[in-house]
């Protein structure tokens, strides 16, 4: 496991946050479609009062259908329930809870009297040392 550090993090906030939001009624279709328009491929599902309920990832999806369930069922039936949550004003116990996700892009929903305020993505840098250009053509 890769230990990140602060510069490997987006934080998502403001409006943004709304595209990675799903209502815990809503299709897992239609959840999927959300996801696919977002960074991390993820989404974070509430309630009607905009509580965070759960999370979904693509994973929650792949198993639940290998179980032959229904893709047009509401997304509240394959959520992961207990995903880790942070909170605001405890950055500290928040960068170390997600360096313990063990999956790729990390992500940790940050929330406020329950309900969500920003969500912390963590991703990997990658140095590239050299690069090899191969052009090719007819040379004219």
């Amino acid at each position: 496991m890769t230990i990140l550090d602060k510069k490997n993090k987006k934080i998502i906030k403001n409006s943004k946050v709304k595209e990675y939001l799903s209502d815990r009624k809503l299709s897992i279709l239609s959840s999927m479609k959300r996801m696919n328009n977002t960074y991390g491929k993820f989404q974070i599902i509430i309630n009607s009062k905009n509580e965070v309920v759960g999370t979904l990832t693509d994973g929650d999806i792949r198993r639940y259908l290998i179980k032959g369930k229904n893709i047009n069922e509401s997304v509240e039936n394959c959520m992961n329930r207990k995903p880790q949550i942070g909170k605001i004003g405890e950055n500290n116990k928040n960068f170390s809870k997600i360096n313990k996700i063990n999956i790729f892009p990390a992500f940790l929903p940050v929330v406020k009297n329950n309900k969500i305020n920003n969500i912390i993505i963590a991703f990997e840098e990658v140095d590239i040392n050299s690069a090899i250009i191969m052009a090719g053509g007819l040379g004219s």
